[in-house]
């Protein structure tokens, strides 16, 4: 989506058929570009969608970074532990292949005890396939 910031809003009309493109992310990135060019209004995208591009994100910086750095990078996303422990409960709930992955490196990595254990239970409820069905 990066090489559309060079076009602009001309490229709208394209960007809205990819809204139903059979690859989720890509119709979720679709929206969510809609919106940083007010085209769409922010409430245009339902919370999974943005839990799942999160995962998507955070899955791209564990490739580039690495365990320990992206399980720094999430610590980080909120210093409170209340808020630590509902973003592994939104990761947990997002539709994204990766999940039971970002789960397990925050599992072992996170430096909070209770969101690493938060982490290990939602991860092995992914891995037994009672977490979200995946697209």
């Amino acid at each position: 989506m990066r090489g559309l910031e060079l076009v602009g809003r001309a490229a709208e009309p394209e960007v809205r058929a990819l809204l139903d493109d059979a690859d989720p992310t890509v119709a979720a990135y679709a929206r969510i570009w809609l919106v940083d060019q007010d085209l769409e209004p922010p409430e245009s995208i339902p919370p999974e969608v943005l839990m799942a591009t999160l995962v998507d994100q955070l899955g791209r910086h564990l490739d580039a970074a690495g365990p320990l750095a992206t399980a720094a990078e999430i610590a980080a996303m909120d210093p409170d532990e209340a808020g630590q422990l509902r973003l592994v409960d939104g990761l947990g709930s997002a539709s994204h292949p990766r999940v039971g992955e970002l789960l397990d490196v925050i599992a072992r990595y996170h430096p909070l005890a209770r969101v690493r254990e938060a982490a290990g239970r939602r991860a092995a409820k992914a891995r037994q396939g009672r977490g979200p069905a995946l697209h």
